[in-house]
């Protein structure tokens, strides 16, 4: 069966990816901070599309949890999306240097952090994209 790891599902445009591989047959695992908003795109995708999904709780800017994360899959899918991000409020990461560096945290450190980790494995393995 042909499965996709969603990184940030629980984002607008992570949600409709999950439904476009759902619509498709993948089953799906799909990561996201929101527990409700998590929930809401299993069912959906569980009543709308006959597939499995899977789906965590994860924070990106908690980098430790990143191999815990992966180590707890029982198999890391062959495709992997990420499409998680963070950009609350123009102004206040213009002004406030803690605003910015979550930003920077979520879009660039938590990315990098967790894209590698898994670009090894996949390089390990020698298949994924």
């Amino acid at each position: 069966m042909k499965k996709v790891l969603i990184l940030g599902g629980t984002s607008d445009i992570g949600k409709h990816i999950v439904y476009g591989f759902g619509k498709r047959g993948y089953d799906i695992i799909v990561t996201g901070r929101d527990n409700k908003r998590l929930n809401e795109i299993k069912e959906y995708t569980i009543k709308n599309y006959n597939i499995k999904i899977q789906d965590y709780i994860l924070d990106v800017e908690k980098f430790n949890s990143h191999e815990d994360f992966l180590n707890s899959l029982d198999d890391l899918p062959e495709i992997t999306v990420c499409c998680f991000g963070y950009y609350e409020d123009q102004d206040e990461a213009f002004n406030k240097f803690e605003e910015a560096l979550r930003t920077i945290n979520v879009n660039y450190s938590g990315a990098v952090s967790l894209i590698n980790r898994i670009s090894k494995r996949y390089m390990e393995k020698k298949n994924g994209s």
